[in-house]
């Protein structure tokens, strides 16, 4: 099956009204692969790490335990790695979380809300931008971007540099394939609404 073009999905935004994008779930599914195995990999390091402080001789053992923060470190990483991550992962995927376009802007929705988390008119944004985020080292992916209008920026209370916002949600619609419709669209419906 073929990726929908720019250009197909903007026919689809002006016949229906509407573009519904989903959250992606093979980037969830990516996250709990990565994290597992890296937690698991973190609790034997903690087990090794005990085990090799209760063998110290005529030692206190309950002290060096106490006083260990590599130990400590490990433990918040192991339990973050195996218990925070699946959870966060469980819920994002049970939230179906979804980016709707329309001719008015953008609205992001979650399941079991009736209202949207977030809306935002097309003409509250001034670019959408593909860049790496300012803050980031230089192999960071590209991001979408949107650059607000100043008035907009103010009235949200957006704090960034040239009040810069990046999209952080994977959604199925690859980045720049996001990109490119979000950029199409902004261009086509900014005098709308």
């Amino acid at each position: 099956m073929r990726r929908p073009t720019t250009e197909d999905l903007l026919r689809e935004l002006a016949h229906t009204g509407q573009l519904v994008i989903p959250a992606s779930r093979g980037a969830l599914l990516l996250l709990l692969a990565l994290t597992l195995p890296v937690g698991a990999g973190l609790s034997v390091l903690a087990w090794w790490m005990v085990y090799g402080t209760l063998r110290q001789p005529d030692a206190d053992v309950v002290l060096l335990l106490v006083l260990n923060l590599r130990l400590w470190a490990v433990v918040v990483g192991a339990v973050a790695c195996l218990l925070l991550a699946p959870w966060a992962v469980v819920r994002r995927w049970r939230q179906r979380e979804v980016l709707v376009v329309t001719p008015v802007g953008l609205a992001e929705h979650r399941r079991g809300d009736a209202r949207p988390v977030a809306t935002l008119g097309w003409h509250e944004i001034d670019e959408v931008l593909f860049q790496r985020s300012p803050a980031a080292r230089p192999p960071s992916p590209r991001q979408v971007t949107y650059r607000f209008t100043p008035a907009a920026a103010q009235r949200r209370g957006i704090t960034t540099p040239e009040g810069l916002v990046s999209v952080w949600t994977a959604y199925e619609l690859p980045r720049r394939d996001l990109y490119r419709l979000l950029r199409a669209a902004h261009e086509r419906y900014r005098g709308v609404g």
